[in-house]
């Protein structure tokens, strides 16, 4: 009762009790979380983004990750000037500046004003591609409060690592621990990181 994604390229997904049938286990509160490979074989790493109209974050938030992400998953709100139209502008970039193959970045629809929606969204989601602790990160720049809140409290119960970019590129690290929640300021991310991209690419994605 649910596709991977429709027409538009955009994730579509079903209730958490449907997962059943793609054979990824799912506990009751969440996502069972799988075993590192053994053999040192790294695992495909995803990134999810909550997508907004400030594109920069964007870019460097994914850019500064070593290794690269080999997808990643713009999440957007129904808002199409906040948020809907610049995910797609960003798929679009990543694609044509060859950060990722075209296959490999995909819309994922959340909710921005339901707190559980968007912790149930999130559920669905790994749970669908097989995302948790040990190959997946959350980038939550874009997101409103309640939208931070609600991620980084999932971020915190699957014990998945999560960043946010502050103003001036400052990168703001998350990491689950037994007591809570560890932060770490990393920083400002050097904005060389982009200089293989053209500055006209970016701002055509800013402005649309």
């Amino acid at each position: 009762d649910f596709t991977v994604r429709d027409g538009a390229g955009n994730l579509v997904l079903g209730p958490l009790r449907t997962l059943v049938a793609t054979g990824v286990s799912a506990a009751a509160d969440g996502i069972e979380h799988e075993p590192m490979p053994s053999g040192g074989k790294r695992r495909t790493m995803t990134l999810l983004s909550l997508a907004s109209r400030q594109i920069w974050p964007q870019v460097l938030g994914f850019l500064h990750l070593d290794p690269r992400p080999e997808t990643l998953i713009l999440l957007h709100t129904s808002e199409e000037l906040e948020s809907g139209g610049p995910a797609r502008r960003l798929r679009s970039l990543f694609s044509e500046a060859g950060l990722l193959p075209a296959a490999s970045v995909h819309l994922a629809p959340i909710p921005h004003d339901d707190f559980q929606g968007i912790q149930e969204c999130l559920a669905n989601l790994a749970a669908h591609s097989g995302l948790h602790s040990a190959n997946c990160q959350l980038h939550f720049t874009g997101g409103n409060k309640l939208m931070a809140l609600a991620a980084s409290e999932w971020c915190r119960r699957e014990r998945v690592r999560s960043f946010y970019v502050e103003r001036g590129r400052r990168l703001l690290q998350l990491a689950p621990r037994d007591d809570g929640i560890g932060f770490h300021d990393a920083g400002n991310l050097d904005p060389h990181l982009a200089r293989s991209i053209e500055p006209l690419a970016l701002l055509r994605c800013q402005l649309g």
